[in-house]
C-alpha cells in the first residue's frame, strides 16, 4: 500500500498506477497528449517513479526522454523548433533536471540521459540565447555538471591541437568556437 502525498503530480501518479497495472508508460497515449511540457512531465513522472520505487517506469521514461530529445536534433545537425516557446521549454526542463535546484534524486539516469544529451548537442544549444544566458547564470547545469561539461569541452578542444589535420569548417568545434568564446568571455 501507498501513502500518496499531496506534493506528487496527480497525472505523474496515474501515469504510476497505469504502468503497474500493465499499461506500461510509453504505450498511454495519454502520457504524451497536450502536455504543455513534455520534458517537464517526463520529469514529474520520473520523480514519482523514483519516489516509489518503480524502476521498470524510470526505465520507459529516460527511453522516452532519450527518444523525445534526439527528435530535436534534424538530419542536418540543427535544432528542430517545434513550437516559439520550445527553447523555453527545453531550457526551463534541463534545469530543472539537471540545474542547481533539481532534486537529488535515488537513480540518477533521468539526469544522465539529459546531460549526455546536453553534451552531444552542446554546439547547437549553446548558438541559442536562451541556452547561453542559463549557461552564464548558473540556472541550467549545478557545479558538478557545469564542470564535468567543461572538461569535455576542454578535451574536445584539448584534442584538436594534437591532431596533425586542421580542423574543418564543419565540425562541432569549429562551429561553436565563437559561441563558447563569446560564453566565457574568452580573449585572444
Amino acid at each position: 500500500m501507498f501513502h500518496l502525498d499531496d506534493d506528487d503530480d496527480a497525472d505523474a501518479v496515474y501515469a504510476m498506477l497505469k504502468h503497474m497495472y500493465g499499461m506500461t508508460f510509453n504505450q498511454h497515449p495519454d502520457n504524451f497528449a497536450h502536455r504543455v511540457s513534455r520534458l517537464q512531465f517526463l520529469w514529474k513522472a520520473y520523480v514519482v517513479a523514483d519516489k516509489y520505487d518503480c524502476p521498470s517506469m524510470r526505465l520507459a521514461i529516460i527511453t522516452r526522454t532519450e527518444r523525445y530529445l534526439g527528435n530535436q536534433i534534424s538530419l542536418d545537425h540543427h535544432l528542430v523548433i517545434a513550437r516559439c516557446t520550445f527553447y523555453e521549454d527545453l531550457i526551463q526542463g534541463i534545469s530543472k533536471i539537471c540545474g542547481p535546484d533539481a532534486l537529488q534524486l535515488a537513480c540518477p539516469g533521468m539526469r544522465d540521459a539529459v546531460f549526455d544529451w546536453l553534451c552531444r548537442n552542446f554546439d547547437l544549444c549553446i548558438q541559442e540565447e536562451g541556452f547561453n544566458m542559463a549557461v552564464k547564470d548558473g540556472t541550467l547545469l549545478d557545479a558538478q555538471l557545469t564542470t564535468r561539461l567543461l572538461l569535455k569541452i576542454g578535451k574536445e578542444v584539448g584534442g584538436r591541437g594534437r591532431r596533425r589535420d586542421p580542423l574543418s569548417r564543419g565540425s562541432s568545434i569549429a562551429r561553436s568556437e565563437s559561441s563558447l568564446g563569446d560564453l566565457f568571455d574568452v580573449v585572444d
